[in-house]
Order: structure tokens, then sequence, then C-alpha cells
């Protein structure tokens, strides 16, 4: 039987498997976080599954080739012994109240981003934060915005650096395509010449990273990267863009 994760990091071991409830079975669970997660074994075990749509939750759960329970009660998945870390990855505005109820069970809870909706929403998580242990889904991610939508079929997702002598992109590609490293594209002058590099510092993908991220932060007692103060500045960008394009009308 694999061990439960204890809040002690002294009292962990590199092969400490950390079992993880799924709090929503919708496109980002069945595409992205369930083939992660059962790609690494040695550190996770998905042993609980919620979601409020019966059709959604058996075909995830059928894709679980080992013993787990499911649920359509979130309370019942953020009770159970067998769950170490709740997985908020539902619809966003589902996000403030089942990330709560995770860290009032003593769970660590991970929340796909947009964190909340409203301050209201984040400065809540945030008073339950002070009190237990909160991860969200950015160490190692940076998260760029745009104010407008292009009708180029792409995934755009990058950020991009300009300096008077040299640009740099980091470019994520499709999360939806398993395995797709970040490039970043390096164009400069280089004494007169341009010069154009792209460098891939690993082939893993974002996600397999950041899940080793995660165990670490729950396993090893790592610091967290970003906190709920950080998440509110997700909504003064999402302000900005929205006064932006509002505000010309």
């Amino acid at each position: 039987m694999d061990q439960l994760t204890s809040r002690n990091p002294s009292t962990t071991s590199p092969h400490k498997i950390l079992n993880v409830g799924l709090i929503g079975c919708g496109d980002v669970a069945q595409i992205i976080h369930i083939p992660t997660l059962l790609h690494m074994r040695a550190w996770y075990r998905i042993t609980y599954l919620y979601d409020v749509s019966p059709s959604a939750l058996s075909h995830c759960s059928a894709r679980i080739p080992y013993a787990h329970q499911t649920t359509r009660d979130a309370r019942e998945l953020c009770a159970s012994e067998n769950v170490d870390i709740v997985f908020v990855i539902n619809a966003d505005e589902f996000h403030a109240g089942h990330a709560i109820c995770a860290l009032e069970h003593d769970k660590f809870a991970f929340v796909e981003k947009p964190v909340a909706l409203t301050r209201r929403d984040v400065l809540a998580i945030g008073e339950a934060e002070r009190k237990k242990c909160v991860l969200f889904k950015y160490p190692g991610f940076t998260v760029s915005y745009e104010s407008g939508i292009d009708n180029v079929p792409r995934f755009d997702a990058h950020i991009e650096v300009y300096s008077a002598s040299k640009t740099v992109k980091v470019q994520y590609d499709t999360p939806f395509i398993k395995g797709l490293p970040v490039t970043i594209h390096i164009a400069e002058n280089a004494d007169g010449v341009y010069k154009e590099t792209t460098v891939r510092k690993s082939y893993e993908d974002p996600y397999t990273l950041e899940m080793k991220e995660l165990w670490g932060l729950v396993a090893e007692g790592k610091p967290v990267k970003t906190t709920v103060q950080d998440a509110l500045q997700d909504l003064d960008i999402f302000t900005m863009a929205m006064q932006h394009y509002y505000g010309s009308k």
C-alpha cells in the first residue's frame, strides 16, 4: 500500500508516492493532468475523482488502470485519508470554494490558473492559506496575456522580452500534445551580425517538469514560489486588458 505524505519533510524519501484527488474531470483533466500523473506513477497515484457530470466522471475513471474512488461530493474527496493533494482543475468560478474546502481538511491544494475570478475569492483563499498550505499552478510556468484575439489558428502562448540589441521569446507549444518542450528563441545583434538561436533546455514537457516541482514542494518541504498575493496581480492584468479593450469602444 502506498504511504501517505507526511507533513514533516524530514520523514519523506525520494520514493514517496503522493495520493491525488482530482476535482474536475473536464478537458484539462482528460488531456493534461491524468496522462501526466499516470506517466509519473513513481511519483503520484490518482486515488479519487470528483465531477458533477456522471459521464465525465465515468470517462476519466475508465482511464485509470488501478483501484480508485469516484464521488459527486467534493467534500468527500477532500476529507478522504487517501488523498494528500487536491487538484482543483474544474471551472474557474468554483476554484475558491473547492480550494478552501481542501485546505480546511488539511490537504495541499493545487489550483489551476486563474486561482479565482474576483478579489474577494482570492482573499478568501489567502485567509485559508495563512492557516494551511496552498500550491498554485505557477512554479516554473510564466503566464502572458493578450488584450485582443486574432484569427490565426495557433496556440499562442509565449512571452517576449525586447532590448536594444536582443529579443528573447519563450514559446510554450500546445499543452494538448504530450511531450512538447518549451523553446527559447533568441534574436540578437552580435557585433553587427544578425544571429538567431533556439534553445531547448529539456525535452520533458512543462507539465511533467511542473509535477516534479510540485512533488518537491509537498514531499520535501521546498518553498512555494508563488502565493495568493501573486495571484491578485492576475486580476489586475485582467482588469487592465478589459479596460483597454472596452475603454476604446
